[in-house]
């Protein structure tokens, strides 16, 4: 190769078509690689936790849909997929009726959530326990409160042990959620992710709101993973973003791996034009 590309330095009158091929290839596999490495960045693996969490959140879709954005099972995906990584969902309730009637409807909060979905939250408990395996494992009725459901309970911890009906379903209150800000996203009422799915959501909804995840949210390695992750899980289905970003068109998953398997054939072609070019210099010598 070191004798072809003086040949071409020095001599470049006398081999035109060689130095052609060779300046072509080269520039072709130069071009056709960066280009390989830019779609294929986001393949790299996930290294690292932050505090910081990165939320999906499920975008809305029509009323006649028979399911929105994130699933359960999505929870499942990621976990697989990031197994050093905490992943946490949670599922906004529409409740029509709150007994004893301590809020007015339309000011009324309630999440089911999964104990990593508190963690990561970054919501902290006043007094009580949180949610445990076993509340999971059973559907437990029993539920968290915010500092105003809390009062208007009673003074102090006088609210742990009350009891609360939401809709049909009764529940224990079991922990006092501490005051946050008001971006933080705090529930009047937390419930358990599967209390919520199986017992107070209409029969076969079965989805999720929101996602959250041990990472840091402005981590481009981590956001493309777990946006590939989905994108596989949801091909044609309901939308969802990650941080405000709506994720990428699923049908364009086609058509980015036809794009990738012809700048591989781009790649190898170039990588011939460079040997045609080395061999016409080797040739002429």
């Amino acid at each position: 190769m070191s004798l072809a590309v003086r040949r071409l330095l020095t001599t470049p009158t006398r081999a035109p078509l060689p130095c052609l091929l060779l300046v072509a290839g080269l520039s072709v596999v130069g071009w056709g690689s960066l280009q390989l490495a830019e779609l294929q960045r986001d393949d790299q693996p996930l290294v690292r936790r932050a505090s910081a969490p990165l939320r999906v959140s499920a975008l809305p879709v029509p009323a006649d849909a028979d399911q929105r954005g994130l699933e359960p099972r999505d929870l499942t995906l990621l976990s697989a997929a990031l197994p050093d990584v905490a992943v946490g969902g949670a599922l906004e309730l529409e409740v029509l009726e709150l007994a004893p009637p301590l809020l007015p409807m339309d000011q009324l909060s309630v999440l089911a959530v999964d104990p990593t979905w508190l963690e990561l939250s970054g919501l902290e408990l006043a007094a009580g326990r949180g949610f445990s395996e076993r509340d999971a494992a059973t559907a437990s009725s029993v539920c968290l409160v915010s500092p105003r459901i809390a009062a208007a309970l009673g003074t102090g911890n006088a609210a742990l042990g009350r009891h609360l009906r939401v809709d049909a379903t009764w529940l224990t209150v079991v922990g006092l959620l501490a005051d946050a800000p008001a971006d933080a996203g705090l529930p009047d009422i937390a419930v358990p992710l599967e209390t919520g799915a199986s017992r107070m959501e209409p029969a076969g909804t079965r989805a999720l709101d929101e996602i959250l995840l041990g990472v840091a949210s402005d981590d481009t390695v981590s956001r493309n993973l777990v946006a590939r992750v989905l994108e596989r899980a949801h091909r044609g289905r309901a939308g969802w973003s990650l941080d405000g970003a709506v994720a990428r068109d699923p049908s364009a998953e086609p058509l980015r791996r036809a794009l990738q398997r012809a700048l591989g054939m781009l790649v190898l072609t170039g990588l011939a034009l460079v040997g045609a070019g080395v061999q016409g210099l080797w040739i002429r010598r």
